[in-house]
Protein backbone atom coordinates (compact mmCIF):
# COMPACT_ATOMS: atom_id res chain seq x y z
CA UNK A 1 0.00 0.00 0.00
CA UNK A 2 2.88 2.29 1.09
CA UNK A 3 4.80 1.86 -2.58
CA UNK A 4 1.35 2.49 -4.33
CA UNK A 5 0.87 5.55 -2.46
CA UNK A 6 4.76 6.80 -3.04
CA UNK A 7 4.10 5.81 -7.11
CA UNK A 8 0.89 8.07 -6.68
CA UNK A 9 2.58 10.92 -5.06
CA UNK A 10 5.75 10.53 -7.57
CA UNK A 11 2.98 10.42 -10.53
CA UNK A 12 1.57 13.56 -9.57
CA UNK A 13 4.52 15.30 -8.94
CA UNK A 14 5.39 14.64 -12.38
CA UNK A 15 2.28 15.75 -13.90
CA UNK A 16 2.52 19.25 -11.90
CA UNK A 17 5.84 20.04 -13.23
CA UNK A 18 4.70 19.19 -16.64
CA UNK A 19 2.25 21.56 -16.55
CA UNK A 20 4.55 24.25 -15.42
CA UNK A 21 7.16 23.18 -17.34
CA UNK A 22 5.07 23.25 -20.38
CA UNK A 23 3.70 27.19 -19.30
CA UNK A 24 6.64 29.04 -17.88
CA UNK A 25 9.93 26.58 -20.01
CA UNK A 26 12.23 24.84 -17.42
CA UNK A 27 14.07 27.80 -16.81
CA UNK A 28 11.16 29.74 -15.93
CA UNK A 29 10.01 26.93 -13.30
CA UNK A 30 11.49 26.71 -9.73
CA UNK A 31 10.63 23.34 -6.80
CA UNK A 32 8.72 26.32 -5.01
CA UNK A 33 6.06 26.89 -8.07
CA UNK A 34 6.18 22.81 -8.46
CA UNK A 35 5.35 22.87 -4.40
CA UNK A 36 3.00 25.73 -4.37
CA UNK A 37 0.98 24.43 -7.07
CA UNK A 38 0.68 20.99 -5.07
CA UNK A 39 0.19 22.65 -1.64
CA UNK A 40 3.16 20.78 -0.65
CA UNK A 41 6.22 21.85 0.93
CA UNK A 42 9.79 21.58 -0.88
CA UNK A 43 11.16 18.71 1.50
CA UNK A 44 8.16 16.70 -0.41
CA UNK A 45 9.58 16.90 -3.58
CA UNK A 46 13.27 15.91 -2.24
CA UNK A 47 11.48 12.70 -1.10
CA UNK A 48 10.97 12.14 -4.75
CA UNK A 49 14.05 13.88 -6.67
CA UNK A 50 17.14 15.57 -5.78
CA UNK A 51 16.64 18.55 -8.26
CA UNK A 52 14.53 19.99 -11.31
CA UNK A 53 16.41 18.43 -13.24
CA UNK A 54 16.01 15.08 -12.20
CA UNK A 55 12.18 16.07 -12.54
CA UNK A 56 12.62 17.13 -16.23
CA UNK A 57 14.76 13.58 -16.82
CA UNK A 58 10.95 12.09 -15.58
CA UNK A 59 9.09 13.65 -17.86
CA UNK A 60 11.06 13.06 -20.92
CA UNK A 61 11.28 9.50 -20.11
CA UNK A 62 7.64 9.14 -19.39
CA UNK A 63 7.18 10.03 -22.51
CA UNK A 64 9.46 7.60 -24.39
CA UNK A 65 8.35 5.00 -22.26
CA UNK A 66 4.95 5.27 -23.40
CA UNK A 67 5.17 5.16 -26.66
CA UNK A 68 7.40 1.64 -26.36
CA UNK A 69 4.91 0.52 -24.23
CA UNK A 70 2.07 1.29 -27.01
CA UNK A 71 4.16 -0.36 -29.70
CA UNK A 72 5.16 -3.22 -27.03
CA UNK A 73 0.86 -3.34 -26.94
CA UNK A 74 0.20 -3.38 -30.94
CA UNK A 75 2.24 -6.50 -31.32
CA UNK A 76 -0.08 -7.85 -28.54
CA UNK A 77 -3.02 -7.20 -29.92
CA UNK A 78 -2.45 -7.72 -34.22
CA UNK A 79 -0.67 -10.18 -36.16
CA UNK A 80 0.29 -8.81 -39.10
CA UNK A 81 3.14 -6.12 -39.80
CA UNK A 82 0.58 -3.96 -42.25
CA UNK A 83 -2.12 -4.02 -39.30
CA UNK A 84 0.58 -3.68 -36.38
CA UNK A 85 1.80 -0.80 -38.16
CA UNK A 86 -1.55 0.71 -39.22
CA UNK A 87 -3.06 0.56 -35.15
CA UNK A 88 0.23 1.43 -33.60
CA UNK A 89 0.90 4.88 -35.60
CA UNK A 90 -3.00 5.98 -35.02
CA UNK A 91 -2.90 5.11 -31.39
CA UNK A 92 0.37 7.18 -31.51
CA UNK A 93 -1.24 9.89 -33.04
CA UNK A 94 -4.07 10.44 -30.71
CA UNK A 95 -1.49 9.51 -27.84
CA UNK A 96 0.87 12.85 -29.34
CA UNK A 97 -2.76 14.90 -29.38
CA UNK A 98 -3.39 13.55 -25.81
CA UNK A 99 -0.55 14.21 -24.26
CA UNK A 100 1.17 16.65 -26.69
CA UNK A 101 1.94 19.04 -23.61
CA UNK A 102 4.37 16.59 -22.36
CA UNK A 103 5.89 15.52 -25.88
CA UNK A 104 6.00 19.18 -26.16
CA UNK A 105 8.48 19.58 -23.26
CA UNK A 106 10.09 16.38 -24.17
CA UNK A 107 11.43 18.02 -27.57
CA UNK A 108 11.84 21.79 -26.24
CA UNK A 109 13.43 21.26 -23.26
CA UNK A 110 15.92 18.45 -24.05
CA UNK A 111 19.47 20.79 -23.78
CA UNK A 112 18.43 21.31 -20.32
CA UNK A 113 19.54 17.21 -20.15
CA UNK A 114 22.49 16.42 -17.67
CA UNK A 115 25.15 14.74 -19.86
CA UNK A 116 24.04 11.25 -17.92
CA UNK A 117 20.23 12.06 -18.09
CA UNK A 118 21.13 12.83 -22.19
CA UNK A 119 22.84 9.73 -22.75
CA UNK A 120 19.67 7.71 -21.13
CA UNK A 121 17.63 9.24 -22.36
CA UNK A 122 18.94 8.62 -26.44
CA UNK A 123 19.48 5.07 -25.15
CA UNK A 124 15.86 4.78 -24.76
CA UNK A 125 15.09 6.54 -28.37
CA UNK A 126 17.18 3.82 -30.01
CA UNK A 127 15.45 1.29 -28.60
CA UNK A 128 12.01 2.03 -29.85
CA UNK A 129 13.82 3.49 -32.92
CA UNK A 130 15.14 -0.05 -33.74
CA UNK A 131 11.99 -1.70 -32.24
CA UNK A 132 9.89 0.37 -35.05
CA UNK A 133 12.53 -0.57 -37.66
CA UNK A 134 12.09 -4.20 -36.92
CA UNK A 135 8.03 -3.53 -37.58
CA UNK A 136 9.19 -2.56 -40.63
CA UNK A 137 11.54 -5.19 -41.35
CA UNK A 138 8.87 -8.11 -40.20
CA UNK A 139 6.91 -6.53 -42.96
CA UNK A 140 9.71 -6.44 -45.95
CA UNK A 141 10.43 -10.10 -44.92
CA UNK A 142 6.51 -10.99 -45.20
CA UNK A 143 6.20 -9.23 -48.44
CA UNK A 144 3.61 -6.90 -47.22
CA UNK A 145 6.40 -3.64 -47.41
CA UNK A 146 8.54 -2.68 -50.51
CA UNK A 147 10.76 -0.28 -49.03
CA UNK A 148 15.09 0.02 -49.38
CA UNK A 149 16.00 1.15 -46.27
CA UNK A 150 13.46 0.56 -42.80
CA UNK A 151 15.77 2.47 -40.67
CA UNK A 152 15.21 5.49 -42.54
CA UNK A 153 11.64 4.56 -42.90
CA UNK A 154 11.60 4.48 -39.16
CA UNK A 155 12.75 8.02 -38.61
CA UNK A 156 10.24 9.16 -41.30
CA UNK A 157 7.73 7.59 -39.49
CA UNK A 158 9.03 9.15 -36.22
CA UNK A 159 9.18 12.60 -37.95
CA UNK A 160 5.71 11.84 -39.16
CA UNK A 161 4.34 12.01 -35.40
CA UNK A 162 6.90 14.42 -33.96
CA UNK A 163 5.01 17.45 -35.87
CA UNK A 164 1.70 16.74 -34.25
CA UNK A 165 2.07 18.97 -31.09
CA UNK A 166 3.42 21.40 -32.85
CA UNK A 167 0.01 22.39 -34.73
CA UNK A 168 -3.13 20.49 -33.66
CA UNK A 169 -5.89 22.78 -32.10
CA UNK A 170 -8.42 21.18 -29.98
CA UNK A 171 -10.57 23.87 -31.75
CA UNK A 172 -8.58 23.46 -35.19
CA UNK A 173 -10.62 22.41 -38.77
CA UNK A 174 -9.35 18.53 -38.34
CA UNK A 175 -11.28 16.20 -35.66
CA UNK A 176 -8.44 13.51 -33.99
CA UNK A 177 -10.20 10.38 -35.74
CA UNK A 178 -9.35 12.36 -39.13
CA UNK A 179 -6.23 12.68 -38.21
CA UNK A 180 -5.40 9.44 -36.58
CA UNK A 181 -7.12 7.61 -39.55
CA UNK A 182 -4.33 9.70 -42.49
CA UNK A 183 -1.43 9.50 -40.68
CA UNK A 184 -1.84 6.04 -40.19
CA UNK A 185 -2.74 5.63 -44.28
CA UNK A 186 0.40 7.34 -44.88
CA UNK A 187 3.17 5.25 -42.98
CA UNK A 188 1.71 2.74 -44.68
CA UNK A 189 2.75 4.35 -47.98
CA UNK A 190 6.04 5.22 -46.83
CA UNK A 191 6.66 1.55 -46.64
CA UNK A 192 5.85 1.06 -49.82
CA UNK A 193 2.30 -1.05 -48.51
CA UNK A 194 -0.25 -1.61 -50.96
CA UNK A 195 -3.62 -3.49 -50.30
CA UNK A 196 -4.86 -6.47 -51.52
CA UNK A 197 -6.97 -5.74 -54.23
CA UNK A 198 -10.00 -7.23 -52.52
CA UNK A 199 -8.97 -4.99 -49.52
CA UNK A 200 -9.35 -1.59 -51.77
CA UNK A 201 -12.75 -2.87 -53.56
CA UNK A 202 -14.01 -2.98 -50.10
CA UNK A 203 -12.92 0.75 -49.56
CA UNK A 204 -13.79 2.32 -51.60
CA UNK A 205 -17.28 0.31 -52.38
Amino acid sequence: MKDELNKYKRARLVEVASELFYERGFVGTTLDAIADKLEVNKPFIYQFFTSKHEILAAVVEQEIMRTTDLLDLTYQRETSAPARLRSFVGAWVRENIEFRMIAMIFWQEQHHFLPGTQEENRNLQRVFSLRLTELIESGIKSGDFNVDNPRLASFALIGLAQWIPRWYRPDGEFEVDEISAYFSEQALRIVGYEAPQSMRATITS
